[in-house]
């Protein structure tokens, strides 16, 4: 073996112990990702994702609905009114913007916890929103160095402190050993036990409650033929929608196609092919903007929308959750889990979310009125709020205005 040979054995064998190094090191990043992840909805414990995979924190198979989507799902089904209303007990676990593929490998997870759902209700929207897969082919080598010259210039600007944080964020959503470092005080036998399992829970079962209205004043233009250019399905959403419709078929699983009503995010176009693709697949396809188009509910996008028609509001989801119901008490064979005494812990859940709606409503109620409503005589405005019974008017207040001084004679 002369010296080239043997420098370079010396080199091959560094390469491997550097490549085993970090094959452990991360290895070990990762398992400790997994153990200091919060595995409950604690906000003390730093858990973000209890809303979205609250599914995983309901009891095993007890949910006979559940959904996927973007955030037109969570912003427009409350499955709280769902099990009210119906007795349909069921989870609404859509993310924001997520693709079509993102959708599925929910789906995926969803089905590991509640094993045998009557229904998946799949939200249209993330069809159109493409996940990005990476090929060398597809790299633009011009654009990739023009960004990073933007990301150095960027870099410049910040402070050390401020692109620590900057760092400290991106890395913490990539591994959350670094996020979740503080945790290892707070890990149990059961962290190492079953490190997979996050017993998340939220009260709200998925739907993100928000009592803002800002009106969209162009009522149902969109969903008027020509409004906007032809949006054909993509080949991945293609692919992400049969693949899902494989997994119900064999689990036995009705799919349903839902789009919630959104003015800004949705189309004519968009819905002529879903329907196109559900009708060849023999997929039911609820499109709550022809409903509410064709008048089948009460909507209107001057009150029911919380950011100018792109979601709804409180009032939008109610009226939109109320006909989603009657559908599915009228299209599947659904029980009533109301009066199932094994489904009683979903009355603490119920008086939680009724909770935080009445604290909403309150608190937005009470911008407005300090907005509008006239001084006293003494310059100053005193609300008092007076909550109506819940049964009559769920959710809403009446405000009453009364003097600093009218209040001294009391």
């Amino acid at each position: 073996m002369n010296s080239f040979q043997k420098q370079l054995l010396l080199w091959l064998k560094r390469a491997i112990k550097a490549a085993a190094f970090l094959l452990v090191f991360i290895f070990l990043l990762n398992t400790a990702s997994v153990i200091l992840t919060p595995k409950v909805n604690k906000r003390e414990d730093g858990s973000s994702e209890a809303i979205h995979f609250g599914y995983r924190g309901e009891p095993k198979d007890s949910l006979d609905i559940v959904m996927v989507g973007n955030s037109d799902l969570y912003n427009s089904v409350i499955p709280i009114d769902l099990y009210q209303n119906f007795g349909i007990a069921g989870y609404a676990g859509g993310r924001p913007y997520e693709s079509a593929l993102g959708a599925w490998r929910q789906s995926r997870d969803i089905l590991r916890y509640q094993r045998n759902p009557k229904v998946l209700i799949f939200e249209t929207d993330c069809l159109f929103q493409e996940e990005n897969t990476f090929t060398w082919k597809s790299l633009n080598w011009k654009a990739l160095c023009e960004s990073t010259r933007a990301f150095q210039n960027s870099l410049l600007k910040y402070s050390d402190s401020k692109l620590s944080n900057a760092l400290g964020t991106k890395l913490g959503s990539v591994l959350p050993a670094i996020k979740y470092h503080s945790n290892w005080k707070k890990i149990t036998w059961q962290d190492f036990i079953d490190p997979f399992h996050r017993a998340y829970h939220y009260a709200g079962k998925g739907y993100i409650l928000n009592v803002k209205a800002q009106p969209y004043k162009g009522g149902f233009d969109y969903m008027e033929p020509g409004h906007s250019p032809d949006t054909p399905l993509s080949s991945q959403a293609k692919n992400a929608l049969n693949k899902v419709n494989d997994t119900c078929r064999k689990r036995g699983i009705g799919l349903m196609l839902l789009d919630m009503p959104s003015a800004k995010a949705w189309s004519y176009e968009k819905h002529q092919a879903v329907a196109a693709f559900a009708e060849a697949n023999g997929i039911p396809f609820l499109d709550m903007n022809i409903e509410a188009k064709e008048g089948r509910f009460l909507f209107d996008w001057t009150t029911d929308t919380k950011d100018a028609g792109s979601h709804l509001n409180l009032s939008g989801a109610q009226k939109a959750t109320a006909y989603l119901g009657a559908y599915l008490k009228e299209h599947y064979d659904l029980p009533d889990r109301r009066l199932d005494s094994s489904y009683a812990f979903w009355k603490d859940d119920i008086a939680r979310y009724q909770e935080l709606r009445a604290e909403k409503i309150a608190q937005a109620a009470q911008k407005t009125a300090s907005k509008s409503l006239p001084q006293s005589r003494e310059g100053r405005r005193i609300p008092q709020e007076v909550r109506r019974q819940a049964d009559k008017a769920p959710g809403w207040f009446v405000f009453e205005w009364e003097t600093e001084a009218d209040l001294r004679k009391v």
